[in-house]
């Protein structure tokens, strides 16, 4: 995920994600590209 711009990283909580909601979160960056 080195791809993902440093924003995206700081915006996203990635230690309080469940795992469900990174698989959401990963096809919501997806998209945006």
């Amino acid at each position: 995920n080195l791809w993902v711009p440093i924003e995206i990283r700081l915006y996203r909580p990635a230690k309080r994600m469940p795992p469900d909601a990174e698989e959401l979160w990963e096809i919501f960056v997806e998209e945006q590209i």
